[in-house]
């Protein structure tokens, strides 16, 4: 399977990982996964691609700077995990 990682946090995203808290202030939170709990996961490393394309552009609109990539994982060697938060 694949998911989508942050490169310097080694954790995973979800289609929701980055959340606009406010518009006026440009406030986002930037939501990440250390295991199977809250992880999205592909099929196909293409599928996988497709919503890596759309979080990079939440990525630049949030300022957040993050370095994202896609990266093949076995999903029985994945503890349930935990969410891993940050706000800007």
């Amino acid at each position: 399977m694949y998911v989508i990682q942050d490169k310097e946090t080694k954790t995973y995203l979800s289609d929701f990982s980055f959340q606009m808290v406010n518009k006026n202030e440009n406030k986002w939170l930037y939501t990440t996964y250390t295991g199977l709990l809250g992880t999205r996961f592909y099929a196909k490393k293409k599928n996988a691609q497709k919503v890596l394309n759309i979080l990079q552009e939440y990525n630049e609109e949030s300022a957040l700077h993050r370095q994202m990539q896609i990266v093949e994982v076995d999903t029985d060697e994945l503890p349930i995990g935990d969410s891993v938060y940050i706000y800007n």
